[in-house]
């Protein structure tokens, strides 16, 4: 853990106080429920908002997002989220094709980050590397394919690019690597809604549902295809 009151910066120190901060969320619930049984002779516990906004998650009705890349990050979130009964969000999910099995037994849902890595351009051209980062880089567009065959529902997400053009460039690429253009597609849409319990008002091309649509020239994922209009909320904003 860090020193002082900081946030721990290890990954046995972040799993220790994320799993004690839900302890103390369901024994601060206990201690309500107990003091509201019989408040007489007991000090009144006294609430805790941080603690208490864990409860939706305790009860299941609120998904709980995990920033696990490496395998053993993800196989660590999936066990915390079997102790605690919790609905689980694998976002980042570098290696979620090693651990396919497990998170589809968990029923979890992928957020897969785009912003996959690249060998870094002041590395000398001889440079040796960790077998386990090239490992990362050779197979990090191919994660994607390897979800969408063990049925994993999954979206995509661009955090951390530098540029923005490389979102769509690496889901183009995700495509060449074995990803099913239609599961792309459905990444970047409505896919991309469900996980994030959207899906009944954007997503896909539905009556009732807000109107954000690209059109392009061609296929998307095409290198030459441009995109011709942009709709937001229904309206034209780009021609």
């Amino acid at each position: 853990p860090g020193a002082g009151d900081g946030y721990p910066n290890s990954l046995m120190g972040i799993i220790a106080y994320v799993r004690q901060a839900f302890l103390d969320a369901q024994y601060g619930r206990a201690a309500a429920q107990a003091y509201a049984r019989h408040p007489g002779g007991q000090e009144r516990p006294l609430p805790d908002p941080g603690l208490e906004a864990l409860l939706p998650a305790l009860d299941g009705t609120l998904p709980v997002a995990f920033a696990a890349q490496e395998d053993r990050e993800i196989r660590r979130a999936l066990k915390m989220a079997a102790e605690f009964k919790l609905d689980p969000i694998i976002v980042g999910g570098l290696e979620a094709d090693q651990v396919a099995a497990e998170i589809k037994a968990a029923s979890a849902r992928v957020i897969y980050s785009l912003n996959v890595p690249t060998r870094p351009k002041t590395l000398a051209p001889d440079a040796d590397e960790p077998i386990r980062v090239l490992r990362q880089r050779a197979a990090a567009l191919k994660t994607p394919a390897a979800l969408e065959r063990a049925g994993i529902a999954f979206a995509f997400q661009s955090g951390g690019l530098k540029d923005p053009k490389d979102f769509l460039k690496n889901a183009a690429k995700a495509v060449k690597e074995g990803l099913p253009s239609e599961a792309a597609i459905r990444a970047l849409t409505i896919g991309a809604a469900r996980i994030a319990g959207a899906a009944d008002r954007i997503g896909s091309l539905e009556p009732g549902k807000i109107a954000n649509v690209i059109v392009t020239s061609g296929d998307l994922f095409a290198d030459s295809t441009t995109i011709t209009h942009v709709l937001v909320d229904g309206r034209l904003v780009r021609r």
